[in-house]
């Protein structure tokens, strides 16, 4: 209810493996019978391993098995569906043994590490669940999420309908759905490439939806980043935009564009709706607008002069700039940048890089 103040949701602190199973066989079975037209969601979130789901209070593992075991016997004499959704690593190797009719299971990826950002913004069950609030079926809120979560660069998540679909297409949330109209990010101002620099102004234009506007940021996704290879969270460089009234547009820095290759940037907006007595009744996150910059020539770390090495020339140079000496005319390569031998990311030229460099020059350091 946005109050800041932790709702009592959780009713098992300590849970078990026997306990979980358990309330899938019956704490629902009553109300089951008595409602058979409506389904019976179970969502799953936490560690797993390539053919376990861990039950965190114990850390007992629970296999596919056991869970098909328990999930088969409550819908052998019921005709409710069961949507089971499964966010983890490997959650995808779950599919094909729990698989049923009148069963939807939905995974967060394949048989492959998962993650999420360190804000948990770009999340498999954050996209999903905003769809199914705002009425989509479980597959149009699901072809969604895949989307978006491919767009991004994350593993592709994964559903079994024993209907090819249909039965996917034919479920949505019922009640009283508490979406509103959440803003998007528009036209987007910024270099697509960026030669011989490490940094760059960007900004956005973004379409406000019911609430108001409260943080307008990009991610900073480098050339290397492993966004399906491991698991847990990820914590990426994040540049606040900030609205100027003049020109009507969200503006800001991309920086620590500090490796040659191309980078993704991931755009996004929230905002939140408040009521008359000033309590937030709902909050809105846009979808990603991603784009990519690459960056080039930008050197490599300890070559102060731009010859392509690192030597005792670039310690000297380093030295000097370090101490607020000018270097001599000609000791640098024509329009190369001597920050483009920074490190550590922060764009200088220190000590840092002159211990670095004579590290390197010494074969301390490869």
């Amino acid at each position: 209810n946005y109050d800041s103040v932790p709702d009592p949701v959780v009713d098992e602190s300590q849970p078990t493996k026997a306990k979980f199973l358990d309330t899938i066989l019956y704490r629902f079975r009553a109300d089951m019978v008595n409602n058979p037209d409506v389904p019976l969601y179970i969502y799953m979130q936490g560690h797993a391993t390539p053919d376990t789901f861990k039950v965190l209070g114990m850390d007992e593992m629970l296999t596919a098995l056991e869970l098909k075991a328990a999930l088969d016997d409550l819908q052998k004499d019921i005709p409710n569906k069961v949507i089971l959704i499964i966010e983890a690593c490997y959650s995808g190797n779950f599919l094909n043994d729990l698989k049923r009719p009148n069963r939807v299971v939905i995974s967060s990826a394949g048989g492959v590490p998962y993650n999420t950002d360190a804000m948990g913004q770009i999340a498999f069950s954050r996209r999903f669940f905003s769809k199914l609030l705002e009425g989509d079926t479980l597959k149009k809120a699901f072809e969604y999420t895949r989307t978006m979560q491919l767009n991004t660069g994350y593993p592709a998540p994964l559903l079994e309908d024993s209907q090819s679909g249909v039965l996917a297409a034919s479920i949505r949330l019922d009640g009283i759905m508490t979406w509103g109209l959440k803003p998007a990010v528009t036209e987007l101002i910024l270099p697509l490439i960026l030669n011989g620099a490490t940094s760059t102004p960007m900004s956005c234009r973004v379409a406000k939806g019911d609430g108001t506007i409260q943080r307008v940021w990009a991610q900073i996704i480098p050339p290397d980043a492993d966004i399906s290879g491991g698991s847990g969270t990820i914590q990426y460089a994040e540049t606040d935009l900030v609205f100027n009234d003049a020109t009507g547009l969200y503006e800001g820095s991309l920086t620590k564009l500090t490796r040659a290759g191309m980078y993704k940037i991931v755009i996004m907006a929230n905002d939140e709706t408040k009521d008359e007595a000033g309590q937030v009744t709902n909050r809105e996150t846009s979808d990603p607008s991603v784009t990519y910059i690459t960056v080039q020539d930008i050197g490599m770390p300890g070559d102060v002069n731009g010859d392509g090495t690192v030597t005792l020339s670039d310690a000297v140079l380093a030295m000097q700039i370090a101490t607020g000496i000018a270097p001599p005319e000609g000791s640098i390569k024509a329009l190369y940048t001597p920050t483009f031998a920074d490190v550590n990311g922060d764009g200088k030229i220190r000590m840092e890089e002159v211990i670095y460099i004579l590290q390197k020059v010494m074969g301390i350091r490869q």
